[in-house]
């Protein structure tokens, strides 16, 4: 009987240090999001000032609201991949070296080590994208993508210039939406496609959290 005591406790402690590092791993990734998010809107906003143009004009010709865009210049709220895409449109940035800004720094080892990947923005709600392919190699790149419970880049659909996209569903469900075709994947299941046309998609989920890889060829962001 004390045997069996001990060893539910000792299971109980596991468990609780297990959550506990769950709440810590949370955290750590909330700050270096909040983190990439400033840096972000930073760059966005040194571009708009070099252009010389105002709040207004940048959020009209995007497509946004002016007081969206100041949120996002402050870092205190995320945007869609459009959204994104859009802003960097109109400022002539380049989405791939605004990432590259973001992020800090950027390896140029061909190995990435897990510890060392790159936790990159691409855009919406309750995604984490980790960039896991060598960050300098044009040809290609590889996302592993964390999808919170309905976790998406945005309802917008929105296109790449890459010619080959492919996911792979390790864990959980993915919808990916294609113009007016919907896919419902599920974990081993993949899918190729042409980044070139309008997409978008989401963690169909309200329980729990999907892990994607994608893959894009040549790489844009």
């Amino acid at each position: 009987m004390t045997s069996g005591n001990a060893n539910r406790r000792g299971s109980g402690g596991r468990l609780e240090r297990s959550d506990a590092e769950a709440l810590r791993l949370r955290d750590r990734r909330e700050k270096s999001g909040q983190e990439v998010l400033k840096r972000i809107g930073a760059h966005l906003r040194v571009a708009r000032v070099e252009r010389k143009l105002t709040l207004e004009q940048v959020a009209s010709a995007a497509g946004l609201t002016k007081g969206f865009l100041s949120q996002l210049e402050r870092g205190e709220s995320s945007a869609s991949i459009a959204s994104l895409l859009a802003l960097c449109s109109v400022l002539d940035v380049s989405i791939a070296a605004l990432l590259d800004y973001a992020a800090g720094t950027v390896a140029l080892d061909p190995v990435v080590r897990r510890a060392e990947r790159t936790m990159m923005y691409l855009g919406g709600e309750g995604v984490t994208d980790y960039l896991v392919s060598p960050p300098r190699d044009r040809r290609f790149e590889v996302f592993e993508t964390h999808l919170e419970p309905l976790g998406s880049p945005g309802e917008q659909q929105y296109t790449l210039e890459a010619d080959l996209g492919f996911a792979y569903v390790v864990r959980g469900r993915l919808e990916l939406r294609l113009g007016a075709t919907t896919h419902v994947l599920q974990s081993g299941d993949t899918i190729t496609y042409s980044p070139r046309d309008e997409h978008t998609f989401r963690n169909p989920s309200a329980t729990r959290q999907a892990v994607v890889i994608f893959m894009n060829s040549p790489a844009v962001f």
